[in-house]
């Protein structure tokens, strides 16, 4: 009976502590699930993971775990100074600045509590009702106490204990119903109520505040390292003014104030990045001027090859029209001395050497251009003549 006496005593402290748990984490479990930045955080790292896996079996993936953002701060950069986590985290503040601004608080609540034990907690105030039910019947079957109260207390806490363990149950199963809907849909397989998962959440939000912490704290550096930079050369420029105004001048020379030995100076530093600036500007021109000198000796080339085609070809014509020149000259030499007497054939043998030596007299030069119709005519009039004979 003390027994029972203490669990009526801490029932309703115990009923409202697993009511808010179980109200903690069915909230986490829909903030999870109605996240639009959660999910376009998923989709840009599965983007950023295909583009550095391109090419290889692991650049086609349609989707991550979401255990897989802690993998973000262990992928660095070439200097080793940053990870894929800064660099998501600056593109972010960049592009999409929203996506920076997360919000899951009762995540957070639920990741510090056992979760673990609410269905045994639950079973376990369903079996000391039961013993309260027990110790009911009995204290009406067999009670020695005059004017005993118990079984008629017992019987109303009873009744009203039942319903608040029937209101937790339903709250239970619902929101073991969101956790399971949440973890599936971010790839996780958590049959059973389990922290691992809102921590999990937790833990990468923490690695994205750090994150965009160390990117501002690595850009006011830079920006004090440039102002100093700035401050050092501002100073290197003054102490030339400086030095400039206090140089002895030579004998004869005119003295010149402040003001013109500072503007002397400036036009000396104004000289020298004109030239550094032209010797750039040469650099620059430099591959421009390595490619006009490549195209114009290709095209030298191809002209000079041309050129040398043509020769070869007008070369051949010039051949085949002496020879056939000689061919016909010598065809009629040979006719008119068969037909003529001893005297015409001498003639003709004196006519037929003095044409072969003014044909190899008139051989055209090759360098002279021919026309390639007059060419064609000679060797067909001469096709005809050869055959005439």
């Amino acid at each position: 009976r003390l027994e029972c006496m203490s669990f009526i005593w801490d029932f309703d402290c115990e009923v409202e502590a697993l009511r808010n748990t179980l109200y903690v984490v069915e909230e986490a479990a829909n903030e999870v699930i109605n996240s639009a930045q959660l999910k376009r955080i998923m989709e840009v790292t599965v983007a950023m993971g295909n583009f550095l896996n391109e090419g290889t079996s692991r650049g086609h993936a349609r989707g991550i775990r979401l255990s897989s953002l802690l993998k973000l701060e262990t992928v660095k950069t070439l200097d080793k100074r940053r990870t894929l986590l800064h660099v998501f985290a600056e593109w972010a503040s960049e592009e999409e600045p929203d996506l920076l601004n997360l919000s899951f608080e009762h995540c957070e609540i639920a990741s510090h509590e056992p979760l673990g034990e609410l269905a045994s907690k639950l079973s376990g105030l369903k079996s000391q009702l039961d013993l309260v039910k027990a110790q009911e019947e009995a204290s009406k079957r067999d009670s020695l106490i005059p004017g005993d109260a118990f079984a008629k207390k017992a019987n109303e806490f009873c009744q009203r204990a039942e319903k608040d363990l029937n209101f937790l149950q339903n709250l239970c199963d619902s929101s073991l119903r969101l956790y399971e809907e949440s973890a599936v849909l971010y790839g996780e397989e958590m049959k059973s109520i389990s922290a691992e998962f809102f921590c999990i959440v937790v833990a990468f939000l923490s690695m994205l505040e750090r994150a965009v912490q160390e990117n501002r704290q690595r850009k006011a550096m830079e920006e004090r390292k440039k102002k100093a930079e700035e401050n050092a050369l501002k100073a290197k420029i003054a102490k030339e003014k400086a030095s400039g105004g206090l140089q002895k001048l030579p004998e004869g020379a005119v003295r010149h104030s402040s003001n013109d030995s500072a503007s002397e100076l400036l036009k000396a530093k104004f000289n020298r990045v004109k030239e550094n600036r032209e010797i750039e500007e040469a650099i620059l021109r430099l591959p421009q001027e390595q490619n006009a000198r490549k195209s114009e000796c290709s095209k030298r080339s191809n002209f000079d090859s041309l050129k040398r085609f043509r020769n070869r070809s007008s070369r051949r014509l010039d051949d085949k029209i002496l020879a056939s020149q000689r061919s016909v000259t010598s065809s009629r030499s040979m006719a008119n001395y068969n037909s003529g007497s001893r005297s015409n054939k001498l003639d003709c043998k004196d006519e037929f050497f003095a044409n072969r030596i003014s044909l190899d007299r008139k051989k055209p030069n090759m360098d002279q251009s021919l026309n390639r119709s007059e060419i064609i005519g000679q060797l067909k009039r001469s096709e005809e003549t050869l055959k005439n004979l």
